[in-house]
C-alpha cells in the first residue's frame, strides 16, 4: 500500500478560527452592555456563563490560528504499517492490526477509530479535499487492505 497523507485544510481552519473570534467579540460586547446596566443576580449568572463561553471561543480560535501557522504539524497519514495522526506536538500511531472499527460519529461530526486495546482515536475532519465520509472510507479501506494481506 502506498502512503496516503491528508493535509490540514488551512482555508477552512482559518475560517473556523475567524468565526470563533467574531462570536467571542459579539458575546463579550453584548454581555458588557448588559453588565453596565446593573442586572440582577440571575442575569449576572448568565453574563458570567457567557464570559466563560467567550474565553473558550478565544482559546479555540487561537488554536485554529496556530494550526494554520504550522500546517505541517497537523496531518493524517495512512502509512504502510499504521494510521498516523499528527496534532501539533502529539502524534498517535495505530497499527492496522490494532484497529477494530472505524465509524463516523454523526452527533459530534468526528471519525472514531476503535482499537483492540486502549482508548479510541478521535479524528476531526479538518483535511483538504475530503469529506468526513470519504475520510472514514479511506481509513476503513486501508484497514481492510492490510488485514486481508495479513
Amino acid at each position: 500500500m502506498q502512503d496516503r497523507v491528508f493535509k490540514l485544510d488551512r482555508r477552512a481552519e482559518s475560517a473556523v478560527g475567524a468565526l470563533r473570534f467574531v462570536a467571542a467579540g459579539v458575546v463579550a460586547l453584548s454581555t458588557f452592555c448588559l453588565a453596565v446596566q446593573g442586572p440582577g443576580l440571575v442575569m449576572w449568572v448568565i453574563i458570567v456563563l457567557a464570559w466563560l463561553a467567550t474565553a473558550f471561543w478565544l482559546v479555540a480560535g487561537s488554536r485554529a490560528r496556530r494550526r494554520v501557522r504550522e500546517p505541517g504539524r497537523w496531518f493524517l497519514a495512512l502509512r504502510q504499517d499504521a494510521l498516523e495522526l499528527a496534532e501539533g506536538e502529539r502524534t498517535t500511531r495505530v497499527a492496522w492490526g490494532e484497529i477494530k472499527n472505524v465509524e463516523v460519529d454523526e452527533d459530534r461530526l468526528v471519525i472514531v477509530v476503535e482499537r483492540q486495546s486502549g482508548p479510541p482515536v478521535v479524528i476531526e475532519p479538518r483535511y483538504e479535499s475530503v469529506t468526513i465520509h470519504e475520510l472514514r472510507n479511506a481509513i476503513a479501506g486501508a484497514v481492510a487492505a492490510q488485514q486481508s494481506t495479513a
